[in-house]
């Protein structure tokens, strides 16, 4: 039978899951509100461009263009209070994130395996690889900032419109502006395929750099078990050589006591036994056999 704490978690969850769905069903209903406005504004701003086109010989001029898009400045705000109150309604009913892993990326790679690369095994190759990519972001940033200033001197200019010829003029600004920065848009592209091949050697280098690592970890818990093995069998011996070292005099002592004790018992036996009477008959047959005395 379930509990009533397992119930109730049930019902936690149950409710959790509803509100979430809700949740999303709001968001829903509010991106297609948004997109309806977007398309019905972009539909009224075509048409006053093209009422513009048509209004007269200087059809662009600034009171032309300013009387025309006062017809659409209704939907415009309306449009942008809707999207400024999609912050708040992400505040306010957050979605909560899928637990789902997504595929991980050469860089959520890297970043994994750089973060357990000690200080040490950050070869030249590795900080090569990374000074490489932070330059040619630095050079495609200064390019973009060049020819973003460039374009604005060039739209700022009255002089580069002079209402003459609405058509020619366009297309010279967006001309110019495109001149300006062809060169940083295709260095971006060109360094979104040199940022992926370095951060690929990159990863080449940090696993290499891991392997050592590894090894030398292992090595050295090798070398640290054979020490403490080692003084743990040293302080075993010296520990058992210590009693006998601190009682050096007591042992020594006892040990010439026993070997005297002893000696005594075997002269003693040897006097019972009548040794000492064969110790002088062999004494002077010796004597008188070998040296001739007598």
């Amino acid at each position: 039978m379930l509990s009533v704490s397992n119930i109730r978690k049930e019902r936690a969850t149950h409710d959790k899951s509803m509100s979430q769905t809700t949740i999303k069903r709001i968001h829903l209903a509010y991106g297609i509100v948004l997109s309806l406005l977007v398309i019905t504004l972009g539909i009224l701003l075509i048409a006053s461009c093209l009422d513009i086109y048509h209004s007269g010989p200087r059809p662009f001029s600034v009171e032309s263009v300013s009387e025309h898009f006062a017809d659409i400045a209704l939907p415009f705000y309306l449009c942008l209070i809707w999207a400024l109150g999609g912050f708040v309604l992400a505040l306010a009913l957050p979605i909560e994130k899928s637990r789902l892993k997504a595929t991980a990326s050469p860089q959520d790679t890297l970043r994994r395996l750089s973060a357990k690369l000690d200080a040490a095994h950050q070869t030249e190759s590795i900080r090569r690889e990374r000074t490489l990519r932070l330059v040619l972001i630095g050079i495609n940033a200064a390019l973009y900032l060049i020819g973003a200033t460039l374009s604005l001197i060039y739209l700022l200019n009255r002089a580069n419109f002079p209402a003459q010829n609405a058509n020619a003029e366009i297309l010279n600004g967006a001309l110019a502006v495109g001149i300006n920065l062809a060169l940083p848009f295709a260095l971006s592209i060109a360094l979104c395929f040199i940022n992926k091949a370095s951060v690929k050697r990159e990863i080449m280098y940090v696993k290499q750099e891991m392997v050592k690592q590894s090894h030398e970890k292992i090595e050295k818990a090798i070398r640290d078990e054979a020490a403490e093995q080692g003084s743990i069998s040293r302080a075993s011996v010296i520990k058992e050589k210590s009693f006998f070292v601190k009682r050096e005099k007591e042992i020594l002592l006892v040990v010439r006591c026993a070997v005297l004790v002893i000696g005594l018992v075997f002269v003693i036996v040897g006097m019972v036994n009548g040794g000492m009477a064969d110790v002088v008959q062999k004494a002077i047959k010796i004597c008188t056999e070998c040296i001739g005395l007598g």
